[in-house]
């Protein structure tokens, strides 16, 4: 099977460098115009499925890509999942990374080194998230062997997969970073994993100023 991974376009708080985790913030303008290529790219495309985690700045990019794909309705095409969405990061979600740095100094640093160890007030572990990660997408892959299936979920899941699926130390987990809008393309054969694409933006780089993190 094939799974393509979304990433979701530019939200408001992306915008704003602001922590978003479960948080719900709406696209920014650029990011509706970021998916709208993204939709362009996927133009006439279907997939066997597609899946979205239900924050509106997944959601909402989902949506735009399946109006594309014509399909009559995207409520019809869509199925959300709430384990798809991004890590619970408590107390930091809605501060700015500058007032997490100056707030919370050392567990910050700590989070870039060795993620695993750390502990955010009201948040997920790490090896929390992997494990909902984890089934969650190995369920999906379950149901649709032999097929080709879309997900638009967030950074933080779909770097946790991979670094799952290639059996990294989790502690080099943010050795992997994804822009606004890619797509990364994992194949299974037998459930070996190949990743055919990764991080790819293509769409976006006409125009550097769509390109964001």
């Amino acid at each position: 099977m094939k799974l393509i991974l979304v990433r979701h376009a530019e939200s408001t708080w992306n915008k704003s460098n602001r922590v978003q985790g479960i948080k719900n913030p709406k696209l920014s303008n650029k990011g509706r115009r970021q998916s709208q290529l993204l939709a362009e790219k996927f133009n006439g495309m279907k997939f066997d499925a597609v899946y979205s985690s239900p924050l509106k700045r997944a959601y909402d990019t989902a949506k735009i890509l399946v109006k594309n794909m014509s399909y009559k309705t995207y409520k019809t095409y869509i199925s959300t999942v709430e384990d798809l969405q991004e890590i619970k990061l408590g107390v930091w979600e809605g501060m700015t990374i500058n007032q997490v740095r100056q707030k919370y100094k050392e567990l910050y640093a700590q989070w870039y080194q060795k993620p695993v160890e750390v502990k955010i007030p009201g948040a997920e572990t790490v090896l929390e998230f992997r494990d909902r990660v984890v089934n969650v997408l190995d369920g999906i892959r379950a149901k649709h062997p032999d097929q080709e299936v879309l997900v638009v979920t967030h950074g933080g899941v779909i770097t946790l997969y991979l670094a799952h699926l290639l059996e990294m130390d989790l502690n080099r987990l943010w050795s992997i970073s994804l822009k606004n809008a890619a797509v990364t393309i994992i194949s299974f054969c037998e459930n070996f994993p190949c990743v055919l694409v990764f991080n790819d933006t293509c769409h976006l780089e006409f125009d550097k100023n769509l390109v964001t993190w």
